[in-house]
């Protein structure tokens, strides 16, 4: 698909990006909450890196056999000393080449020592193509060996989907972002957690590959902000508000809610029966689906086949993307901020008062971060966010200097992001309508408006009854 096609160059107006703000989620995590007392997997060495950390996954690697021999198209091999177990393929670079060291087994007809470049091999010898793949390298080689045995490689999936996610960015923007790096052209802010900053760290490594081939780096280092969660009103919901947690209380107890929870009993009581813990409503419903992903690769209990897996996934999802966005003032207090200051940087990109006059925005976030901004801009379809899904908000000039904003919504590798439409606008949405359509969700005062003025009994005659036209009633 060319640029034209992705919205990124031309048109019938010849419409040009100027600037994109990106906003994902993290990659594949684990759970970030403990294990239920029931679970089998409650003692599984992956939980030692801790909740909510990026998922490691031991991967195999198939081997395809010929002519009585088993060649291994792919291997895998580490830029340091390999993970415990299986074998170990030493990397080391050296300049132009890397070289890769195999252990060699009796009996075996192996050289000690690999040559395989980092692009097309010279023309005389064997040619070994190398690809980066963030906190691995594979390479395929056309030499068979006898070797038998199952390649295996620990490697961190979450990392790997943001390596592909800032590799595809690279692609995308080629032409709005330099190559190389410049504190001038991006700005990156992700929350303060460990999944966020490691996403955004393997991110930013697909999106600047080192352009220096002598260079021993095999990204280019690039800056990235958090603030800590006390202190985060923009992107990771941690700061506190006092209004919004009054809201967010009044809409958990609202009838249509209590409904979804009538419709839902049989499902709870079952799960407490296997779960063994006394209380199971809808939010623990909602953290038992997050404990049984099935990305960690674990057997599930058999308990589990009695679920009925998209009934819990599509309750999850009115809890994470629903009740969030529940009323526009939810909104404005959980996304207001964010989109305030997208609006900003495409007003002063707009009036060549940015500065520094940035290409690009980057923001490290969450599944409620994004589903925040679709409930927001009228654009969420309510299915679930995927790890490393993200958020694109593209601001385009066409020849007459009228601006636009394009919102896109990447959420597969499988195909192009989505062009979304907001209410009432084009998706080529001149700005000034954007801004218009957008401008009750700005918080004039966040803190201000953050403080109780009315008390439950006040709020609730003027509450909506959430949850009442869901298909979970």
């Amino acid at each position: 698909m060319g640029q034209c096609d992705q919205g990124l160059d031309c048109g019938e107006q010849q419409e040009t990006v100027v600037m994109t703000s990106v906003v994902y989620r993290h990659g594949a995590r684990t759970s970030v909450v403990r294990a239920y007392p029931t679970d089998p997997n409650r003692n599984n060495s992956l939980w030692e890196l801790g909740l909510g950390q990026l998922t490691p996954q031991d991967r195999a690697l198939s081997h395809e056999a010929g002519a009585g021999r088993n060649h291994p198209p792919v291997l895998v091999i580490w830029r340091g000393t390999a993970p415990s177990g299986g074998k170990k393929h030493q990397l080391q670079d050296h300049g132009f080449f890397w070289r890769f060291s195999h252990e060699a087994g009796a009996g075996r007809n192996h050289p000690p020592v690999f040559v395989i470049w980092r692009g097309t091999a010279p023309s005389g010898g064997k040619k070994h193509q190398l690809q980066d793949h963030g906190g691995l390298t594979r390479y395929s080689s056309s030499r068979q060996t006898a070797d038998d045995g199952e390649i295996k490689a620990r490697i961190s999936l979450g990392e790997e989907m943001h390596f592909e996610l800032g590799s595809w960015l690279r692609r995308r923007y080629s032409n709005l972002l330099p190559a190389t790096y410049n504190l001038r052209d991006i700005y990156v802010l992700s929350t303060d957690l460990d999944r966020t900053l490691m996403s955004a760290e393997s991110n930013l490594a697909g999106l600047y590959p080192s352009t220096d081939p002598t260079s021993p780096l095999r990204a280019q280092p690039v800056p990235i902000r958090s603030r800590p969660a006390r202190d985060d009103d923009l992107i990771g919901g941690g700061k506190p508000c006092p209004r919004l947690y009054q809201l967010m209380r009044l809409v958990l107890s609202s009838p249509g809610v209590d409904c979804i929870r009538k419709n839902f009993d049989t499902d709870f009581q079952y799960i407490r029966l296997h779960m063994g813990v006394d209380n199971v409503g809808i939010i623990e419903a909602c953290l038992l689906q997050d404990v049984l992903t099935q990305v960690h690769n674990m057997t599930l209990p058999e308990w589990t086949e009695g679920l009925d897996r998209m009934r819990l996934e599509s309750l999850m999802n009115f809890v994470v993307g629903v009740l969030p966005s529940a009323t526009r003032e939810i909104q404005r207090l959980n996304s207001g901020n964010l989109i305030g200051e997208l609006i900003n940087h495409m007003v002063q990109k707009r009036n060549n008062s940015l500065s520094p006059n940035r290409e690009m925005f980057m923001y490290s976030a969450h599944d409620i971060t994004l589903s925040g901004i679709q409930m927001a801009l009228g654009v969420y379809e309510a299915y679930p966010i995927p790890f490393a899904a993200a958020v694109l908000i593209e601001l385009l000039v066409d020849q007459q200097q009228k601006y636009y904003v394009k919102v896109f919504y990447r959420n597969s590798t499988e195909h192009e992001p989505y062009l979304l439409t907001l209410p009432k606008c084009s998706s080529s949405c001149p700005l000034d309508t954007f801004i218009q359509l957008t401008r009750d969700l700005i918080p004039q005062d966040w803190k201000k408006e953050c403080e109780l003025r009315s008390t439950d009994k006040e709020l609730k005659l003027r509450m909506p009854n959430i949850g009442k036209d869901t298909q979970l009633v």
